[in-house]
Formats: structure tokens, C-alpha cells, sequence
């Protein structure tokens, strides 16, 4: 009988931590940048809004390449794709390069989306150019 107890608790507190475990991102992806400047588009993926789970962009090693020194900022804007229409803006983020950068935007309703690069080291233009050596968008 006590075999029986303990077997049905330890089942019981596994369902738990189930179906109170930490929400997941729908998907995610990985890539790197590499001489980018400002307007720079990422790739559009599809977010299908089937979890609670915010858009999040990081960087990591963000560096000037022309310079070739540690960045103080990149300015990314995360966008909402809509053909024969204008994007839509969801706002814009200061990511702040030390060794890792992070922007959060929210649970996001269904649609496709982008990030685009609006200002390097708080300036729109120039010919300053972006490099990271590692980026995961999760969304």
C-alpha cells in the first residue's frame, strides 16, 4: 500500500510540473550579422500567435566593423509585413551591445514579421556598419 501512495504522488506531482511547465516559444531562429547598416532587413518569418510567448531579438558581440570596436547601441525596430500596404511599426528598441543584447516586444498577433536596423551607435546613417557574431529571434 505504501509502494501505491508513493507511485500515485510521484505521478501526481510529474502532471504538476506538466502542465505548469515554462511557456515555449512558438519557434525560433539563429543566424549572425555581418557588415550591415542602417535599414538592414532581417528575413520575415511567420508568427502564427499559437502560444504566449513574447518576440525577442538578441544579439551577441555586437562590434562596428569599420572601426572594429565594441558597439555602445543598435536601434532595432521590429515590423509587421504587409504587402500592397505600408509595414506596420511595433516599435523600436535600444539594444544595448556588451556581450549580450536582448529586446523584448511583446506577445504578438498573428502575422509575418521583420526586424530592421534603424540606428548603429545612435546614428541613422553614415556608413557604419554592424556586425553579430550570433542572433536568435524567438518568437
Amino acid at each position: 500500500m505504501r509502494r501505491l501512495t508513493l507511485l500515485v504522488c510521484t505521478l501526481l506531482l510529474g502532471l504538476t510540473f506538466l502542465a505548469a511547465g515554462p511557456a515555449r516559444a512558438e519557434a525560433e531562429f539563429t543566424t549572425k550579422l555581418s557588415g550591415v547598416l542602417t535599414g538592414f532587413e532581417s528575413r520575415r518569418w511567420t508568427d502564427g500567435n499559437s502560444d504566449a510567448a513574447a518576440t525577442t531579438v538578441r544579439f551577441d558581440n555586437c562590434r562596428e566593423k569599420t572601426a572594429g570596436m565594441a558597439l555602445a547601441s543598435a536601434d532595432v525596430m521590429l515590423r509587421k509585413d504587409r504587402p500592397f500596404q505600408p509595414d506596420e511599426d511595433h516599435g523600436t528598441k535600444r539594444l544595448n551591445c556588451s556581450a549580450s543584447a536582448f529586446g523584448n516586444w511583446g506577445r504578438k498577433a498573428s502575422g509575418k514579421y521583420f526586424f530592421r536596423i534603424e540606428k548603429i551607435n545612435g546614428y541613422s546613417g553614415g556608413f557604419r556598419q554592424l556586425n553579430a557574431s550570433f542572433v536568435r529571434v524567438r518568437y
